[in-house]
């Protein structure tokens, strides 16, 4: 071989190991590599090994910026959005919203979803006006439900409270995850699935 071959073959190598690598990430969806947007905080440490991030997403409401959600569960199983295992959801907040638009907020996505009608949801409700703060931009709050039926509540920095109802917890994160949840888009990003 002659040295002006050689070098053609020492260039064309790395042109093609650069042509593999960019398919290779183009093939892997964004948010692998990409920072988690609503990680779980240090105090679910404990808790936090045995969950795996299955979806995130990033709410906006009218161009603007309301809230970052990341989904997690135990397993990767299938009919996540009923969550029958350890499941958390982490959302860190873009604006400063009062406890008591968090409350309406929910209560008003509780009965377009029908639950009013068959959960205790003023009871619910009571109790997470006991639970929530106000938020500020960048504070967080993490719900993690669990097959014992009792629902946490989290901040960045304590563990806010506890709801001990097996059905609360799935119709909470039905805001998110149910099928006739209002953001389809956020939904199912939530669940895993990025495509368009």
């Amino acid at each position: 071989m002659t040295p002006i071959n050689t070098f053609r073959m020492n260039s064309y190598m790395p042109t093609k190991l650069i042509i593999i690598l960019c398919s290779a990430l183009v093939a892997v969806p964004l948010f692998v590599s990409a920072n988690i947007m609503s990680p779980l905080p240090k105090i679910m440490e404990s808790q936090a090994h045995q969950l795996k991030l299955i979806g995130q997403t990033r709410f906006k409401k009218f161009g603007f910026h309301i809230y970052d959600a990341s989904f997690w569960m135990q397993n990767n199983e299938e009919g996540k959005e009923l969550c029958t295992n350890f499941c958390a959801l982490s959302i860190t907040y873009a604006r400063n919203i009062e406890a008591i638009r968090l409350l309406e907020s929910t209560e008003k996505e509780w009965k377009r979803l029908g639950f009013h009608k068959k959960y205790p949801v003023k009871t619910w409700l009571d109790s997470l006006d006991e639970i929530w703060p106000d938020v500020q931009s960048g504070d967080q709050l993490v719900v993690m439900t669990s097959p014992s039926g009792k629902t946490v509540f989290y901040n960045k920095d304590a563990r806010l409270g506890e709801l001990n109802d097996p059905e609360f917890g799935p119709a909470f994160l039905a805001i998110w995850l149910d099928e006739k949840s209002r953001y389809s888009k956020n939904r199912k990003e939530l669940l895993g699935d990025y495509s368009r």
